[in-house]
């Protein structure tokens, strides 16, 4: 009995992780899914091999039922398990477009504290996941790649070409108003005359050459041209280029 009921709670997670993977594409739902279906299949050959071994003797009918009841239970508090996280971290905005959803600021602020700072030389947003070149503390000399990917930062290790002048690239992510970002993605479909851009990403960074204060890049492509339209961080047009443009 024991084993049945560990069947049908490796089964619910199993299902449950793909579902999961299917929802956030998230890897970690692949793992689960795998243990899950390994353990299955496990307690299914044990259960096989009990079952040959009893013979065609088996229990009652009402305690057949009773069996059947606890292992849908167990399928759907091992389903259950899974997707509750899953639920809640799509209702979060966690998993949402960073580039024109409400997971900004979640991104930066889960950067922000994993990390031990703010301050970075480089912030790229994607449409499922943010890049961030945090300055190590204390020092402020070095420089590592950090992605916020399905809810997670990671640090992906030294950034391969740092600023020569980490101090003058730096600036506090924090600081940037995604509102005013957000709405520099729709100026820039208009001023690109793209209506139905397939790619869109967005870079903030300093440039020495205007001032050294942060700017906004917005990238976008479609089928036949590409455009890059840069902002102060006030909404103004600082610079277009791309083949949209001539």
């Amino acid at each position: 009995m024991v084993l049945r009921l560990l069947f049908a709670l490796a089964l619910g997670v199993m299902v449950g992780g793909f579902v999961g993977l299917a929802l956030t594409g998230d890897w970690v739902y692949t793992v689960v899914s795998v243990v899950a279906l390994a353990v299955a299949a496990l307690l299914a050959v044990v259960l096989v091999a009990m079952r040959v071994r009893r013979g065609s003797g088996g229990a009652s009918g009402r305690r057949r039922n009773l069996r059947w009841i606890a292992t849908g239970v167990l399928v759907v508090i091992g389903l259950a398990a899974v997707l509750v996280p899953v639920i809640a971290a799509l209702a979060s905005g966690r998993l949402d477009n960073p580039v024109n959803g409400t997971h900004q600021k979640v991104a930066m602020s889960g950067i922000a504290a994993a990390a031990g700072t703010s301050t970075v030389t480089e912030l790229d947003l994607f449409p499922d996941y943010v890049l961030a070149d945090i300055v190590n503390p204390p020092g402020h000399r070095t420089v590592d790649e950090w992605t916020y990917q399905f809810g997670r930062a990671e640090d992906d290790g030294p950034e391969v070409v740092p600023p020569t002048d980490v101090a003058g690239a730096s600036f506090d992510m924090k600081t940037i108003d995604m509102t005013h970002v957000v709405s520099d993605i729709a100026a820039a479909e208009k001023t690109a005359k793209m209506t139905s851009p397939s790619d869109v990403h967005l870079g903030i960074r300093r440039e020495p050459d205007d001032g050294n204060a942060p700017q906004v890049s917005v990238f976008l492509t479609d089928k036949y041209d590409d455009a890059t339209v840069v902002f102060d961080l006030s909404g103004k047009i600082l610079h277009r280029f791309g083949s949209v443009f001539g």
